[in-house]
This record gives structure tokens, sequence and C-alpha cells, in this order.
């Protein structure tokens, strides 16, 4: 129970209250009326638990006092805070001509900005944001709203923090789960995650079977019916490099249309169309490296 108090409320003094945070100080709380009852108390009804839990669920979840309102208080009152030391805020208004922002900063704004906007809407954001500005991030859509609270507070919204280099850390993934068509396709494949300690996949492919690898190093997907499908002509190959950064050179959103996410590709033996669902990696200048993928693949054999 004390390691339990030690480690929660830690997380909350670095970060502040969220609604997951909230709940955990309350059943830690919880917790230790239940040690201290069955400890000290010569009539041991098991009852308290149940009843500990209702109080706590009823107590906590209406008013000022609930988990959703302290929550947001607290991250408001982070973001506020760090809106003010970067000279963002100045005597309660936006100030454009502020300082520039450390790597750090940008990203634990961010991170705050994202928290408010998924959990608690733009309302959250109206000490700070005119009613008319409000009323056009009411109007963007859902996927791109933290990006433009963030460039309406003057600076480029950040994914995270990445690597203690020039590296900055991306995440894109399909918007949405829409169906894959295979019209035209013989097969359809689902590959969770491909990644360098898991590249290499064999696939049933009717009476033959298909060999699919991942090339971290390259962002290259290859399918060839060869086991060693670096000396067949006919393997076909998908290049994510170069389509992947300019996708990323052109949109800050990390959600994206499936359809810009979806690569056809062949070779002489096998059509393919890759639908990638998301796309973890690194990314540098004009370079990136992508270090995990998720995608499904519709394939098809050529006579």
């Amino acid at each position: 129970v004390v390691m339990l108090f030690l480690a929660i409320t830690r997380r909350i003094s670095d970060y502040g209250i969220t609604e997951n945070r909230f709940f955990v100080l309350v059943m830690a709380i919880g917790l230790l009326v239940v040690v201290i009852y069955f400890v000290f108390s010569k009539v041991k009804d098991i009852r308290i638990i149940p009843l500990i839990l209702c109080v706590g669920a009823l107590l906590f979840a209406y008013g000022p006092w609930s988990a959703f309102s302290v929550s947001k208080r607290s991250q408001q009152g982070r973001l506020e805070a760090m809106l003010v030391a970067n000279d963002i805020l100045v005597d309660g208004s936006i100030h454009a001509g502020h300082r520039d922002l450390s790597r750090v900063d940008r990203t634990e704004m961010s991170s705050i900005i994202k928290y408010l906007s998924d959990w608690h809407g733009v309302e959250s954001f109206k000490k700070w944001f005119s009613a008319a500005e409000l009323d056009s991030l009411e109007s963007t859509p859902e996927f791109s709203t933290k990006h433009q609270i963030a460039e309406m507070l003057g600076f480029e919204y950040s994914r995270g923090v990445g690597p203690p280099d020039s590296r900055e850390f991306f995440r894109v993934a399909s918007e949405g789960r829409t169906a894959v068509s295979i019209a035209g396709y013989d097969y359809l494949a689902k590959f969770d995650w491909l990644a360098e300690i898991d590249s290499h996949k064999v696939l049933l492919f009717g009476d033959d079977s298909c060999y699919v690898r991942f090339d971290q190093s390259q962002s290259v997907l290859t399918l060839s019916f060869n086991h060693d499908p670096a000396g067949s002509e006919e393997a076909a190959e998908l290049f994510l490099h170069e389509p992947l950064t300019e996708l990323l050179a052109t949109t800050l959103d990390w959600e994206l249309p499936q359809d810009q996410l979806t690569f056809p590709f062949s070779s002489g033996r096998i059509d393919a169309i890759a639908v990638l669902s998301r796309i973890n990696g690194f990314k540098w200048d004009d370079s990136l490296e992508v270090i995990e993928v998720e995608m499904q693949v519709v394939m098809r054999k050529k006579e």
C-alpha cells in the first residue's frame, strides 16, 4: 500500500491529475481503509469492500470534486503555468511574439493539449481563446484539432520527445478502421507488427507459399515465392521510405485517411496492395527510419 501511494503521488507530482490517476489514488485510499479495518477491527465483515467501492464511485462521479472536474482543472493549471513561463500567456492574453520553446516544453504542452482536447473538448480552452476561435476549432476535423490549438498558441504540435539526438519519434495511423476491399484479388493477409525482431513471415498462398520480409534499415516490404528474395527478379517490393518522407513533410496529423496509406506494388508473379494501419519510427531532416509497421496486404498470383 505504501509503494502504491509513493508511485501514484510521484506520477501526479510530475504530470498532474488525470481521470486514471485520480481513480488509482481513490482506490489506494480505499485499500488503505480496508487494510486498517481488517488489521484493527474485532469484527471482520467483508461487506466493507463493496461499501467503500460504492461510496467512492458515487462521491467522485459528480460535482466539482469529481474525477473529471479535478483532472480538467489540474491539466488546465499545468498548461497555464507553462504558457506563462514561456511568455505565451501575458496578462491573461495569448502573446504572439513569445520566445522559442524548448523541445521538452513543446512536447509537454502538446501532451496536455491532446489530453484536454480528447477528454474534455475545445471548451476546456475557453480561458484563452475567443468565442470565434472556439467555433473555428469546433468545425476543425477531430484528428487535427490538437495541431490547430498548438498553432493558435504559436508553436508546432509535437508527437513525442524521441531519443536524445536530432531525431524525432513519429507515429502515423489510419484514421478509423475502414474495411479493405479485396475485389479482384485472391488473398488478404494481416500483419499485426513487422519489426526487426519479427520481420519474416511465410504464408500459404494457394498450393504455394509466399515469403514476406520487412527490411527495417531500408523500409522495404518484400513478397516472393523464393525463400531467398534478395536474388529473385520476381520479388514484389514496396519501398516505403520515399512516400512516407513526402507524407510526413506535408502534414502534422498522425491520423490520416486510409487512401493516403494505401500503396500498390507488383512483380512478374504477384500483384499486391499494402494498406498500412500504423507506422512507428524516427525522422530527422529529410530522412526517416521505420521501426514497426502494422498492415494488411491483399494479393493475387499472376497466371
